[in-house]
């Protein structure tokens, strides 16, 4: 009996330490009013395995620069070797496939960078290993969080028109 006990917690152990959660936030630096080329977002990426959490934050990043990094996660596991991809000057995306399907994604920053910065919240690396769901999941989720902006900014823009198509009616 005591032995599957042990089994048993070692099983649960395991399991535990095997489960692994990665968050990405974006968090928009301007108020809504900003015109879309003066969008910038934060971007954390937020890595749990167990008890260790690694975080890799992205230098403030315009719409286009966010667009692209969504477009590299959603088609990297179509790569057959290792592509890197430069984020924001200085912070790079690096792809490289995997035998089992997977794709190992390392987040980067230059040395230079970090020793100019002397942040400690900027990170020099964080390794990733996705699976297509989820390489598609962040693809989604990084296009979606950038669309109510510029959704919100067509409609501004179409408000504007009507008030001044209305003040030069009357």
């Amino acid at each position: 009996m005591l032995n599957t006990a042990t089994m048993l917690q070692k099983v649960q152990k395991v399991a535990t330490t095997a489960k692994a959660v990665t968050q990405f936030k974006l968090t928009p630096l301007h108020d809504a009013g900003a015109s879309a080329q003066d969008e910038a977002y934060f971007v954390a990426i937020k890595y749990r395995q167990g008890n260790n959490v690694s975080t890799f934050n992205v230098l403030p990043a315009s719409k286009a620069e966010l667009t692209q990094l969504a477009l590299f996660l959603g088609t990297c596991s179509f790569f057959v070797k290792t592509v890197k991809h430069e984020i924001v000057p200085g912070q790079y995306i690096v792809s490289t496939p995997n035998e089992n399907g997977t794709v190992k994604i390392t987040f980067i920053t230059d040395s230079d960078l970090l020793d100019t910065l002397t942040d400690p919240s900027i990170s020099k690396k964080l390794v990733l290993n996705l699976n297509v769901n989820q390489l598609e999941a962040y693809e989604e989720f990084i296009t979606s969080q950038l669309s109510p902006a510029c959704n919100y900014l067509q409609v501004n823009n179409q408000l504007k028109l009507v008030t001044t198509n209305f003040q030069l009616a009357s």
